[in-house]
């Protein structure tokens, strides 16, 4: 069954923006400051146990 033109449309433009969304946090992951706060999140969580 095939959909209408429009529907057709609508489909590649939602594609279009999961891409784009996949795309920006894949970015995001990789950048170095991403593990430079997963180093602090880490100290801080010892921290805590520590102190616990």
């Amino acid at each position: 069954m095939k959909a209408e033109p429009a529907v057709q449309r609508r489909l590649l433009d939602l594609a279009g923006v999961d891409t784009e969304l996949t795309r920006l946090a894949h970015r995001r992951r990789s950048l170095p400051e991403h593990a430079e706060l997963t180093e602090a999140e880490t100290a801080v969580r010892t921290a805590k146990d520590a102190v616990v």
